[in-house]
């Protein structure tokens, strides 16, 4: 399976052509299991993969017969209209909605852990059997029986596909304290401490296909303030190597040969001494030029939190999670997308200060 986000987005598109036309009345369309797989980047059926099929199916009001994992990699599917939710997933959803961590589960909610379990037994063993087509029917039953004993976490680690490849599950899955549900273990291979809860939001469920663009454009926004940042960040970098090298009367090539092993913070610290020792009109400015050079470093420490931090999106919200040298313990930070833009904004305020250290009067 290749980590292409595009192959999701062109199998989004195509579904929403075949939504419209199961709208207009059109006769829904046949295709192998094999080219669904290919709209989606996928050379094979997976944990992932199928996920990402089927919550774009939701999100289109669409489905599909047979099932996913009901047929071979070259069966025919056909396309119908109207989504599939069952009675166990309505009745969860009526009522239980979210489950918080620690939670005792009732009946419904178990069952709908185990039908979750299930579904990825199943996502697990159609994937192995794509990859081993000569298999036979008692190695099947023989895997089917292993993937029986592991447990949610070990299910959703697919085997041989890069997390990275597709969204995240449209569960939130995570470990419980048997000693606060001792009544509950899903499927037959759960262990005494592969007990398990449900939390926070399913996709497929709880997301309408507005939210699910709205979401989208949410993740392209943060991509787009992620990279203005880091991209007006270089350009504060060049300002500062211009008006040094102005400042000493070097060309190009001597420059480089003298700063070429500066980082950010070395160059900042190197400008800001020439300036303060040798240029006359910044001379009788120190404070500024102290204060100018003391930003620039403020803005180096965001950049090694944005450039070195852990992003994340989720149905909680955003940030990046970021561990200070020196320090163990982890911070998230910018929150808000608006957040990296007036930093940003900050950056191009500073450039321009940076090439008045060249001009008289300082000020």
């Amino acid at each position: 399976m290749s980590d292409n986000r595009d192959g999701i987005a062109d199998g989004d598109r195509r579904l929403e052509q075949i939504a419209t036309r199961l709208r207009s009345g059109e006769a829904g369309p046949q295709t192998t299991v094999r080219e669904l797989l290919r709209w989606f980047g996928a050379e094979y059926r997976g944990v992932r993969v199928n996920r990402a099929i089927r919550d774009a199916l939701f999100a289109n009001d669409i489905h599909i017969e047979p099932d996913l994992n009901a047929t071979t990699i070259d069966g025919v599917l056909g396309f119908s209209d109207g989504r599939l939710i069952d009675a166990l997933e309505e009745e969860f959803f009526k009522t239980e909605g979210n489950l918080k961590p620690g939670q005792r589960l009732s009946k419904i909610a178990a069952d709908m852990l185990n039908k979750i379990l299930h579904e990825l037994i199943a996502d697990n063993l159609a994937a192995w059997i794509d990859r081993n087509p000569t298999v036979t029917q008692k190695e099947i039953q023989a895997k089917a029986d292993t993937l029986s004993g592991l447990g949610l976490d070990e299910l959703e680690r697919e085997e041989g596909i890069i997390l990275l490849a597709f969204p995240p599950p449209g569960f939130r899955i995570g470990r419980e304290n048997r000693e606060t549900r001792p009544d509950f273990q899903p499927g037959a291979g759960a262990t005494e401490e592969a007990s398990w809860f449900l939390t926070v939001h399913y996709s497929r469920r709880r997301m309408t296909p507005g939210e699910m663009m709205e979401e989208r454009r949410d993740r392209e926004r943060l991509y787009m303030a992620i990279g203005r940042f880091m991209f007006e960040f270089s350009q504060l970098e060049f300002y500062i190597r211009y008006a040094l090298k102005s400042a000493l009367g070097l060309n190009d090539e001597q420059f480089s040969v003298l700063a070429t092993s500066y980082d950010f913070a070395s160059l900042c610290k190197s400008t800001r001494e020439f300036f303060r020792r040798f240029v006359e009109h910044t001379r009788h400015n120190q404070k500024e030029v102290d204060d100018l050079f003391k930003e620039c470093l403020s803005i180096n420490e965001s950049r090694v939190q944005i450039a070195h931090g852990t992003w994340f999106v989720d149905a909680v919200g955003l940030g990046t999670q970021h561990v200070a040298r020196g320090s163990f313990a982890p911070k998230i930070l910018y929150k808000k997308t608006h957040e990296l833009d007036q930093i940003t904004e900050k950056i191009m305020s500073l450039q321009c200060r940076i090439m008045r250290l060249l001009i008289w009067p300082f000020r």
